[in-house]
């Protein structure tokens, strides 16, 4: 948050436990650092939107609402007979002002969205196949996918799979059986989770990122009030991001698209994050680790790069059948990657076909077995390395080095 000014005056951060009670809101605080006479004329005033509050020897300069932008205008409201007579007899020395507290992430998503408000969007539903449109079913649970809390739910999950659930047998079977069971929870809450729906919340709407900054506040603020660490890289990459040539460029259509099709007698849901119709064109963002290090899959053992270990071709490949049984066309696709590094290196790249028909592949190759397993007709598989098996390994025996190398320090 940048430090106000008023007619030039400056201010510093100031903390006051008594202040805050008095106003009764929590937020950010500053204190003017020299003596000050306020001028007769209160012309600098007059589209301040803010109060005063005469307290002691306080003036405390407190908001009607809680998200007042910089360009907004109110009714200043005075509580003596005479504002002037105030500001002539009172010389004082701390003048606080509160503000209203204000992630810099939400700033910088509001930046992006006032200046992509020319950006055309799409009704849907008008470009869908004839199959789609002619179908109430589907375009019920097209209507329902678009809520956040419906998308995730058990019941479209138990309808629907998705790319998420379909990496998850992959990577060990045991383990995802588990998570939908509720036995394990394979998504904790962890800083790095958090930090990467940030950033797409911020893209997809100022109010939902706020909503969301907002409950998920003591991932990105000190008990203090101040933000820490996170609640600064977060601010950084939103920043970097909707910042960047390419990025303006291409994230200009319809947002969070929600998608269903088939493959292989399978129900999939989907999400795309940027759906240009008029181009053909989609796009993901992608927050990651350091995209210059080859990641480590955790099966194999085997170093791949993070696209591939990730299973963005994957997920890719099923979204672009599914938006092609959707709306009859062939999409392109692009990701922009931002990487979680002091660097925040952004990359905008496409994955190259051969990749594409792989992870397709993949798909056919396993979606029967996924069918019984979801059903529960066949006992998952072990893999024996992910954080599932490690935690609840149970060994009943000595091993010899050599296997324990196998199973620890296999490369």
């Amino acid at each position: 948050m940048a430090i106000p000014k008023i007619n030039g005056l400056n201010f510093k951060p100031f903390a006051n436990k008594k202040i805050k009670e008095f106003a009764g809101v929590d937020g950010k605080y500053w204190r003017l650092t020299e003596e000050v006479v306020f001028p007769e004329n209160t012309d600098f005033l007059e589209h301040f939107p803010y109060k005063l509050v005469k307290d002691n020897t306080y003036l405390k300069i407190i908001p009607y609402a809680s998200n007042v932008g910089k360009d907004d205008t109110l009714d200043f409201e005075f509580l003596t007979e005479s504002p002037i007579e105030l500001f002539n007899e009172e010389k004082v020395k701390e003048i606080l002002l509160y503000t209203p507290f204000v992630f810099p992430s939400v700033e910088f998503a509001r930046d992006f969205a006032n200046r992509h408000k020319g950006d055309k969007k799409i009704n849907v539903k008008e470009y869908l196949s004839e199959d789609y449109k002619n179908d109430p079913e589907k375009l019920e649970i097209l209507d329902k996918l678009s809520d956040p809390e419906f998308y995730y739910s058990k019941e479209a999950n138990a309808e629907y799979l998705s790319t998420s659930e379909l990496k998850g047998y992959l990577e060990c079977e045991a383990m995802e059986v588990a998570y939908q069971k509720g036995e394990f929870d394979k998504f904790p809450k962890t800083t790095a989770l958090v930090v990467g729906n940030a950033v797409h919340t911020a893209f997809e709407s100022v109010e939902v990122h706020e909503k969301f900054m907002t409950e998920h506040k003591e991932t990105f603020v000190k008990k203090g009030g101040e933000l820490n660490d996170e609640g600064f890289k977060v601010g950084k990459i939103i920043d970097k991001l909707s910042k960047d040539q390419v990025f303006n460029d291409f994230y200009t259509g319809n947002k969070e698209v929600a998608l269903i099709g088939e493959i292989g007698g399978v129900k999939f849901k989907g999400k795309v994050d940027n759906l240009d119709f008029e181009r053909g064109f989609f796009t993901d963002i992608k927050t990651t680790a350091d995209m210059r290090k080859a990641e480590r899959n955790p099966e194999t053992r085997e170093y791949e790069k993070f696209y591939l270990n990730r299973g963005y071709h994957i997920q890719i490949a099923i979204y672009r059948l599914l938006l092609k049984q959707m709306f009859g066309m062939d999409f392109n696709h692009g990701i922009h990657a931002i990487d979680k590094t002091p660097s925040m290196e952004i990359q905008h790249f496409y994955i190259e076909e051969n990749h594409l028909e792989k992870g397709l592949e993949i798909v056919i190759e396993n979606i029967q077995r996924i069918i019984l397993l979801r059903a529960g007709k066949v006992e998952p598989v072990r893999c024996g390395n992910c954080k599932y098996c490690r935690q609840t390994n149970k060994p009943f025996e000595f091993l010899s080095s050599d296997v324990i190398d196998q199973l620890i320090y296999k490369k």
